[in-house]
């Protein structure tokens, strides 16, 4: 009777864990219809949210066999909601990072009509083409990104494809079909289901070892899935704040001065990107908004190698890149010293009206903006094991950006009834170098 006692409670038991677990096929159902489905379905935990707030995100999953909190990771993918687990209380909170009352949503597939999964879409302001948010799209193609302009400039990228460009003015922008650009990939057709991008453990796993035309791996970042990438700034995601590791190690240093050490690493030298949105206990980036993880090819225990780079742009004014890396193994101890400097001259052209009570001033400013950034970093490893390494890094950062410009200004008078009173003007020249 005793064990029969015992045996029922370890079935209870087992009952419970099965009970804990999740399994279901989503097909372009809402959030916010898929967590109220969950909610009625299990007593484990109390699903909180706001229905309209979720409504416009559409999801596209197959769940198996999962714990309720991770089902639902993985039913946000990467959209912008955040979920916060409070086990004592039993309750699950959701809600929307970018309080918005517009999505701009649509569907992106390729030139046979299949979805694109993880395509690039950036939304940006259409007077200035400044970054306003961004995403990408599920993997039914379904985007859903928050924006608050009435009128705002869709930027569509996919490696091996044409990047488009929509205009939107209606938070609806339908199907978007892209053409394929063969010559940007090698030996791969990019389809719906790609060999290039897939999606593990809640990370988008980008494959580079395809990819042609690359130089660095700063330029492979330019392709991978929500990242968006200018001259002094990254975003994932459309957000700041990202977190860097280089084959799995947190990277202490800034995106300026990161970009910049990536430069150092050939595109050849990189086996594979991991874009981690939302990080888990064992990293450090919570509150960020995600990680990106670079992952080096694996060198052999004795080797030496490096790359040297150079790069001249000329556009109105001349920019200069250089960039050195070298790296050596020798057993279980691995080193290695990157060296970067960018020089850049770019033309500069303001000019301002500044209106007083009684007369109006006109400046003109032209010139040049001048940056100069340099970059050394050396590191040395110690592999204890496949699961345990010690290791340090010393770096030193420079640089300046500064504003070189003649500067022009017209003063001329008037009254308030628009007549002139003031028929002269005065002219003031000046040659400051200002720090920005």
């Amino acid at each position: 009777m005793r064990r029969l006692s015992l045996l029922l409670i370890l079935l209870m038991a087992f009952s419970a864990v099965q009970a804990q677990r999740i399994s279901h096929t989503y097909n372009n159902v809402s959030l916010s219809e898929a967590l109220l489905q969950l909610n009625n379905e299990q007593s484990d935990y109390a699903i909180n949210f706001l229905y309209n707030e979720l409504e416009d995100f559409r999801i596209t999953a197959t769940i198996k066999n999962k714990k309720l909190p991770d089902a639902i990771q993985q039913m946000i993918g990467f959209y912008p909601v955040r979920m916060t687990v409070i086990p004592d209380d039993h309750e699950i909170y959701l809600e929307c990072t970018h309080k918005t009352d517009r999505h701009l949503t649509g569907t992106i597939v390729d030139e046979q009509g299949q979805p694109v999964a993880y395509a690039n879409v950036a939304i940006l302001n259409p007077t200035d083409s400044t970054l306003l948010s961004g995403g990408v799209s599920n993997e039914s193609g379904y985007f859903a990104i928050p924006y608050e302009q009435p009128t705002v400039l869709a930027r569509i990228s996919y490696v091996g494809y044409k990047t488009v460009y929509r205009l939107c003015n209606q938070p609806e922008v339908g199907t978007i079909r892209m053409q394929p650009e063969t010559q940007a990939i090698r030996g791969v057709v990019v389809k719906g289901q790609t060999p290039i991008l897939r999606r593990e453990a809640g990370a988008i796993i980008f494959d580079t070892r395809n990819i042609t035309g690359a130089i660095n791996a700063t330029d492979l970042l330019r392709y991978a899935p929500g990242v968006l990438l200018t001259d002094d700034d990254i975003t994932l995601f459309g957000t700041s704040g990202i977190i860097f590791y280089v084959n799995g190690k947190e990277q202490r240093m800034g995106q300026k001065e990161m970009l910049q050490m990536l430069k150092s690493y050939p595109a050849s030298d990189v086996e594979k990107i991991e874009i981690i949105q939302s990080p888990g206990a064992k990293h450090s980036a919570a509150g960020n908004a995600g990680i990106i993880n670079i992952i080096l090819k694996k060198k052999g225990n004795d080797y030496i190698g490096g790359s040297i780079g150079y790069a001249h742009t000329q556009y109105e004014e001349h920019g200069d890149e250089a960039n050195a890396n070298i790296i050596y193994n020798k057993g279980k101890v691995s080193t290695s010293l990157n060296v970067a400097g960018t020089w850049d001259n770019t033309r500069y052209c303001e000019t301002n009206t500044i209106q007083f009570d009684d007369y109006v001033r006109y400046n003109t400013d032209n010139g040049h903006i001048k940056k100069e950034n340099y970059s050394a970093r050396w590191q040395i490893d110690y592999n204890a094991s496949d699961r345990l390494s010690f290791g340090a890094y010393a770096m030193m950062a420079d640089g300046e950006r500064c504003l070189d410009v003649d500067g022009e200004y017209i003063y001329g008078g008037y009254s308030l009834l628009g007549m002139n009173k003031l028929n002269t003007c005065m002219t003031a020249r000046r040659t400051p170098k200002t720090m920005l």
